[in-house]
């Protein structure tokens, strides 16, 4: 046994995601880029949090906007310098908002991505968007089901060409280029077939 004093660090690699990442999956998410950079910084954190309250938030954090009416342009622009001084992550701003050209100007200067919701709530975006930044079985399953949905949409169009129309609605609801293989060596019995 060992006298000394020892220290044991555990280094967790966790996926970086910035709201770039976030604006791939806007459909999915319900979501859409207002204003500032498409990326910015990397999202450590997500939050639910009133216009007043983001002085308090620490960087990195991607605030979704508290309430369900789009705040006064005025607010947005003194948010918006909070936002860039406090290093955040991004603003969600709720349905509807709609960014002046003076808060265009400063999401941009500041290097601040704004957002807004499609149909979500604050809180059950902060949740949906926490899922993707976490990672895990939940979004898994999630990001799954809305590529199920997507190709069975894409199934029922008609389209001409119906399995290129599913392989590329799947493909663009997960992110990632989908496609057929064949092998001739493979019995579609098989139970890795799939």
């Amino acid at each position: 046994m060992c006298s000394c004093d020892s220290e044991s660090a555990y280094v967790v690699l966790v996926a970086q995601l910035t709201t770039a990442d976030l604006l791939s999956q806007a459909e999915r998410l319900g979501v859409s880029h207002v204003a500032g950079p498409l990326g910015g910084a990397p999202i450590e954190r997500v939050d639910v949090a009133a216009l007043t309250e983001l002085p308090s938030l620490p960087a990195g954090t991607l605030a979704v906007i508290a309430g369900d009416e789009a705040p006064a342009s005025y607010l947005v622009d003194v948010a918006l310098r909070q936002a860039s001084a406090r290093r955040l992550a991004g603003l969600i701003m709720p349905v509807g908002f709609v960014a002046a050209e003076t808060a265009a100007v400063l999401a941009t200067r500041g290097g601040v991505p704004v957002l807004a919701s499609t149909a979500a709530r604050a809180p059950d975006l902060a949740v949906t968007v926490d899922r993707v930044i976490s990672g895990g079985a939940a979004e898994s399953m999630t990001r799954a089901a809305f590529a199920v949905e997507k190709a069975t949409a894409a199934a029922a169009g008609g389209e001409t060409d119906a399995v290129a129309a599913i392989l590329e609605a799947a493909g663009s609801a997960l992110g990632v280029r989908v496609h057929l293989q064949d092998d001739p060596d493979t019995s579609w019995t098989d139970a890795d077939a799939v």
